[in-house]
């Protein structure tokens, strides 16, 4: 059944044989690191995301009076020290957001804060 295909891009709508509508979708992520010192480094960065689909698409996936659309935007910060030559110690949070249409679902808005600490050794010949 050409309607059930799986595609990357498209939704089968289920209009009729070889129905598909594609899906728009766009993406910007952009970052800048600043070097302090030899040992301390900072980097800061941030995305935002959609993805858009067509009426039927919306119909199909979420239900009438709901939309499958959604977005996300996230921004973080990671600082670096090395306090010898190849060992890296680390701190990254990041906050992140995504919000979707789907009101029957109840969860319309996601929020997160995420948090890591790295210790990285490099051994090079």
């Amino acid at each position: 059944n050409k309607s059930l295909g799986v595609t990357a891009d498209a939704v089968a709508t289920g209009a009729g044989a070889g129905s598909m509508d594609l899906t728009k979708g766009w993406s910007f992520t952009g970052g800048y690191e600043h070097h302090w010192n030899s040992q301390w480094k900072t980097s800061l960065y941030g995305a935002y995301g959609k993805i858009e689909y067509s009426d039927a698409a919306n119909t199909f996936l979420a239900g009438a009076g709901d939309s499958a659309n959604w977005s996300y935007y996230q921004v973080g910060s990671r600082t670096v020290w090395t306090p010898v030559t190849n060992l890296d110690l680390s701190l990254e949070v990041m906050y992140n957001n995504m919000s979707t249409g789907f009101s029957n679902a109840g969860n319309t808005d996601n929020d997160w804060v995420s948090g890591i600490f790295r210790v990285q050794r490099n051994f090079y010949p």
